[in-house]
């Protein structure tokens, strides 16, 4: 299936979000997936997740939560000891409250794309 992918910035109260969004190519209001990620982050791993879901017919989101702190990226396949202790860190910093109100940020940016089939908003966490 073909796609369209792109990278979006939701505005929170906080600042700016980062996120990936895909969707199949043809013209159509989509049911609409949210993946957050476990805690080492956004990483292309979750990215081709995203894209496995759009080849099922969706919208797809991975929102950046780690957005507060910077650009984060940890390359998990050579995971060190000081990089544990990093994504640990990264990981106390999300609270429920957090991601709550960043939740609601990324549901209005689907209430605004014209891609998402209203009413149609599926969460999801990785595995």
């Amino acid at each position: 299936m073909i796609m369209i992918e792109s990278h979006v910035d939701i505005k929170t109260k906080d600042g700016v979000m980062p996120a990936f969004t895909a969707h199949p190519e043809e013209p159509g209001d989509y049911p609409a997936v949210v993946l957050y990620f476990d805690a080492p982050g956004v990483r292309e791993e979750l990215r081709n997740f995203i894209r496995r879901i759009t080849g099922q017919g969706y919208f797809a989101i991975l929102p950046d939560l780690y957005y507060r702190l910077g650009k984060l990226s940890f390359n998990i396949a050579e995971r060190t000891e000081a990089m544990s202790e990093m994504i640990h860190t990264a990981r106390n910093t999300l609270t429920n409250a957090s991601v709550m109100e960043d939740t609601k940020y990324i549901l209005e940016f689907l209430d605004r794309n014209p891609n998402v089939k209203a009413g149609a908003k599926v969460a999801s966490a990785t595995a």
